[in-house]
């Protein structure tokens, strides 16, 4: 057999190898003989090792419920406000929406501002036709008014 094995071959047959202490591999265990108070000692080291257990768990365990309550709080508190902005957007909209139909009613005065701009341009021409106008006579009476002022005594 080879190297790692448990077992010796000594011709057909196979011999368990001992292990340090004596004993044989594939042998059933004596039961071994345990004083009275070992069975006691294992129960007050547990329970001691159990409490310092409860002196780690039980206040993280109380710890996570309360992150995991406040968790939960954060969730529904920005559910509310997602809420509350789904319904400003909403109302929003319905305030978007009248002044668009207002808006809509302007186009009739739209026209009629465009009637009043041909309107106002008319009597601008006007203007500046009064005005070449007014240039032109006063440039007629002008001469002979000049002329005339030369005699009179003042």
């Amino acid at each position: 057999m080879a190297g790692g094995s448990n077992t010796v071959g000594t011709g057909n047959e196979l011999h368990p190898k001992p292990f340090p202490d004596g004993s044989r591999q594939g042998s059933i265990p004596e039961p071994v003989a345990l004083p009275a108070d070992s069975l006691e000692r294992f129960v007050g080291c547990f329970e001691r090792s159990a409490k310092r257990w409860e002196l780690i768990v039980y206040p993280a365990l109380f710890a996570f419920v309360i992150l995991a309550g406040y968790g939960f709080f954060l969730v529904y508190s920005l559910a509310h406000d997602m809420q509350t902005v789904a319904h400003s957007m909403e109302t929003m909209v319905v305030t978007m929406n009248e002044m668009s139909r207002k808006l809509d009613t302007l186009e009739p005065m739209l026209m009629s501002m465009g009637e009043m701009d041909q309107s106002i341009r008319a009597i601008t021409a006007t203007n500046d036709a009064m005005r070449q106008q007014m240039a032109i006579m006063t440039h007629s009476v002008a001469r002979p008014l000049t002329f005339m002022s030369q005699f009179m005594p003042w």
